[in-house]
């Protein structure tokens, strides 16, 4: 089976301590989502149609947290992503 990009959502500079964005996954998917928050801050729990997602690298730099956090076999369909944080500090994530 051959490995193609379905579908990104992404966003940086977004401010507070849940973080919501519709994304949308085919069936059979394999979903990937980095998030990078300012140095103080953490990241909770980050999960797809209510599925948690499995934390994989945890990078922490002298100015912030880079983290990939994957799930295998999402639901299809478009859900939200939700991320949850320790501060009202500005993210990415892609």
């Amino acid at each position: 089976m051959a490995i193609a990009l379905d579908a990104t959502s992404s966003g940086s500079g977004v401010v507070g301590t849940t973080i919501t964005v519709a994304h949308t996954c085919a069936a059979n998917a394999f979903l990937t989502i980095t998030v990078c928050v300012n140095f103080g801050d953490s990241i909770n729990t980050v999960k797809y149609d209510g599925t948690s997602l499995t934390l994989v690298v945890d990078n922490s730099v002298a100015n912030g947290v880079s983290q990939i956090w994957v799930l295998d076999t999402p639901t299809s369909g478009t859900h939200n992503i939700v991320i949850t944080k320790t501060n009202n500090a500005p993210c990415g994530f892609g």
